[in-house]
């Protein structure tokens, strides 16, 4: 078994709860109001997957729900400790969301040192009673920094399988990619070793 640590970020109210109850099968009876989330919730599950060598994995994930209010920023090197991967989410109905994402991709994946391939962006749509209708833009994000990582639009009223589906295609690819490179690491320490 494979073990990985997947930070869910983005501004408050862009629906990151809702997607980590849902990926987690965890269920919250907040009656459909709004509770923003204290700090961090770390949720955890287990996804079998096939990795693009085809080989199967079982990876259990640590999934960190973490907060989008500004107060809890001193907590965040804590919470980037040993991170695997990062999920952005916004609400692209919320256009001043997509400017904030710059500010979550450059601490939480560039200034930790992660790749482009492991970051996934959710532009996640809010269901009908909260505005999203099926004509809402299925727009890219706009921003030049963010263009390299992949954007995916969801909806857990619309397609919540998608979601899911989406998420554990991110999972196997980070995962391959965290196992590729610790394998070469491994190997030029070997190699390094063998010219003495």
């Amino acid at each position: 078994m494979v073990k990985a640590k997947i930070l869910v970020v983005g501004p408050c109210e862009s629906g990151k709860t809702c997607i980590c109850n849902y990926l987690a099968e965890a269920t919250e009876s907040s009656g459909g109001e709004y509770h923003p989330t204290q700090g961090v919730r770390i949720l955890e599950l287990e996804v079998e997957g096939e990795e693009e060598t085809g080989r199967t994995l079982l990876v259990e994930v640590e999934l960190w729900d973490c907060s989008g209010s500004k107060q809890f920023e001193r907590c965040w090197p804590a919470m980037v400790k040993d991170t695997h991967g990062v999920v952005l989410v916004h609400n692209p109905d919320q256009p001043q969301q997509e400017k904030e994402l710059e500010r979550w991709y450059s601490y939480f994946v560039k200034q930790q040192g992660l790749q482009d391939d492991q970051c996934l962006a959710l532009s996640h749509h809010k269901p009908v009673s909260a505005g999203y209708t099926e004509t809402s833009p299925d727009s890219q994000l706009s921003s030049e920094r963010l263009s390299g990582i992949r954007q995916v639009h969801t909806s857990l009223e619309e397609e919540p399988e998608a979601v899911r589906d989406e998420f554990n295609s991110f999972l196997m690819s980070v995962v391959g990619s965290w196992a590729d490179r610790q394998h070469r690491e491994e190997g030029s320490i070997i190699d390094g070793d063998n010219e003495f």
